[in-house]
């Protein structure tokens, strides 16, 4: 059986896993028999380890409002089982030896994308000791001969954020914590309605106040979560719970409200599905390069995790030279661990200064950047701009490697990501082969002309066959005579001028004359002729491929 760990590093989740500051659990397939937790999940539900072989029973007993729940009720099953969205999930969990503890519950279904269930995660907060001081806060308020003073001071050593409110959801008082909390941009706080001032009330999905509150404990009929944006920026998310209440002091009766700060378990869900949703969008997006999907099924499996494909898109292959090239990966010892978290980093930063889709590809970097306009669908100008800031971000996280990027525009009604995939490698490849770059240069497929004939049948027998036609004679004689007469013909038929050949060659004119005379007695032809040069410079092209192909 394949362990728990390894299927979760499947999944493309562990890279967070241990980091999330709340207790979770991914059940590693929808059976539930095999549960993978967290070393936070692991101490609360008293799990020696971490993921669990497949039992039918679970060491502790599961309550809601009293009442025991069965298998097919609990947030996780549901989820994996039913496709269930479970959010603010107060549960009781009971052992043999009297343990009890509590905790507040989500849970979600993991769908790939083609939007199967094919795992759910589970996140839980424990809220025991939250509990307690609320448990003894209803206790106290049950003995009416408590004084003000001590009832007030009990409210205010609560952890929580407090409100007593009369009848009509007037806040009456609140303890150090909720004043604390909320002061910083509201005032005081007293006289306001808690609806509309504390709890926005769209979060009550058209309810009433009254058909909110719990009547007896805090329940989870009474259970509201709303999210705050501190004077700092920061994003904080409470649980409010509200109950009817009568107050030990007065025999007043109105409403409680306890708010719990859920802001690390709410960070740690987004956290863990915004992973989830970017591992479903890398394996579409190779799985469309390679051209295990196209057509309208990509565009309709793209939309599902939130990708608009369009024609006019521009694909870009990064390859870092000795770090993302063809094939290659980088190695898990500690250098390889840097050069991956370079990367990492590369890609964030990419995110952040462009507004395209970055992933790895086993070519290297992907980035498709999105269309400036719908009518748009040709070479756009602005490509050399985004190739100038992608390299550049590539020389400040990779200071001594070189890169070099191949990029074309993706067609097709629907687009065709495999083709744009195969074109723009070609271009790096061509680029690289014929142009002999040095690094940091970018090639456009549609900047190729003639060579993009090649793309397909470069490789092929009878471009091989063609090549040896038009060069054999002189691939031999350098080979004999350890020359590079085919590098003094491809200059001859690209240069304007002998004097330009001489200056690339760094010879004299007269050197070139010679070689050219030498060539031609060689070949047996007049290289003077244009239809002969035309083949002799499609057959140095098809050369240099190859000859890049074998070397890499």
């Amino acid at each position: 059986m394949v362990n728990g760990l390894e299927k979760l590093e499947k999944l493309g989740l562990h890279t967070i896993f241990e980091l999330i500051p709340a207790g979770l659990c991914i059940a590693a397939d929808t059976s539930c028999k095999e549960i993978i937790y967290n070393s936070i999940a692991a101490q609360f539900l008293r799990i020696q380890t971490q993921t669990a072989s497949p039992t039918p029973d679970k060491p502790y007993r599961i309550f809601r409002d009293g009442r025991e729940l069965s298998p097919a009720d609990r947030p996780l099953e549901r989820a994996a089982w039913l496709g269930d969205e479970v959010f603010g999930d107060q549960l009781e969990l009971v052992w043999e030896d009297g343990i009890r503890k509590y905790a507040i519950w989500n849970s979600r279904p993991l769908r790939d994308a083609e939007g199967s269930i094919i795992a759910a995660i589970c996140t839980f907060e424990d809220i025991t000791e939250k509990k307690r001081m609320l448990g003894e806060l209803e206790r106290h308020s049950e003995q009416l001969n408590v004084r003000p003073g001590q009832y007030q001071l009990l409210l205010h050593s609560i952890p929580c954020l407090i409100f007593l409110l009369n009848k009509a959801g007037v806040i009456e008082f609140a303890n150090e914590c909720a004043d604390q909390f909320f002061k910083g941009w509201m005032g005081r706080l007293s006289g306001l309605p808690l609806i509309g001032a504390v709890i926005p009330r769209d979060r009550l999905n058209g309810k009433s106040l009254s058909q909110i509150v719990g009547r007896s404990r805090f329940s989870r009929k009474g259970s509201l979560v709303s999210s705050y944006r501190l004077p700092n920026g920061q994003q904080v998310w409470i649980q409010w719970q509200l109950r009817r209440y009568t107050d030990p002091v007065t025999g007043v009766t109105g409403i409680i409200c306890a708010g719990c700060d859920i802001t690390d378990r709410e960070n740690a869900e987004q956290a863990f599905h915004c992973q989830h949703k970017r591992r479903e969008r890398i394996d579409l997006l190779n799985k469309a390069l390679r051209g295990e999907i196209g057509g309208q099924e990509l565009v309709e499996a793209a939309r599902r995790v939130g990708i608009s494909l369009t024609a006019g898109s521009l694909l870009y292959i990064i390859q870092i030279r000795g770090v993302t090239s063809g094939g290659h990966t980088v190695p898990q010892d500690k250098p390889g661990q840097r050069c991956q978290a370079k990367l990492d980093r590369l890609i964030t930063e990419i995110e952040r200064k462009t507004v395209g889709i970055v992933w790895p590809s086993c070519a290297g970097i992907a980035v498709l950047e999105q269309p400036p306009s719908q009518e748009n669908i040709s070479y756009n100008p602005q490509d050399q701009d985004i190739a100038e800031i992608l390299l550049s971000l590539v020389r400040t996280v990779f200071s001594d490697k070189r890169a070099d990027i191949g990029t074309t525009t993706v067609t097709g009604d629907p687009p065709n990501m495999a083709l744009a995939y195969q074109q723009a490698m070609f271009a790096l490849r061509a680029g690289q082969a014929i142009h002999k770059g040095k690094g940091g240069t970018v090639y456009h497929w549609q900047d190729l002309g003639m060579l993009q004939l090649m793309s397909a049948y470069y490789d092929s027998d009878q471009s091989r066959a063609f090549v040896q036609a038009e060069l054999g004679a002189l691939l031999e004689h350098d080979k004999i005579k350890a020359s590079s007469l085919v590098d003094t013909l491809e200059a001859v038929l690209t240069a304007d001028s002998a004097a330009a050949v001489a200056r690339q060659l760094h010879v004299h004119e007269k050197t070139v004359l010679f070689r050219k005379r030498k060539i031609e007695r060689i070949l047996g032809t007049n290289i003077d002729n244009q239809d002969k040069q035309l083949n002799l410079l499609m057959a140095i092209k098809l050369l240099r491929l190859m000859q890049f192909g074998d070397k890499n």
